[in-house]
């Protein structure tokens, strides 16, 4: 299980990623709007889950 970022390090990685990773959520609905939803499978921390 990750763990929740801590550093600034940490945090501006974590940072970059969720923009990545939302950039390629809105990408997909964009180019493909037929999609009907998304599965997001994963053990998600606790923590991370509330803080975002």
């Amino acid at each position: 299980m990750a763990k929740e970022p801590k550093t600034e390090e940490e945090k501006e990685r974590f940072g970059k990623f969720l923009a990545y990773t939302r950039n390629q959520l809105l990408e997909l609905l964009e180019n493909y709007p037929a999609i009907k939803g998304f599965w997001f499978d994963g053990t998600w921390d606790r923590s991370w889950v509330s803080a975002y």
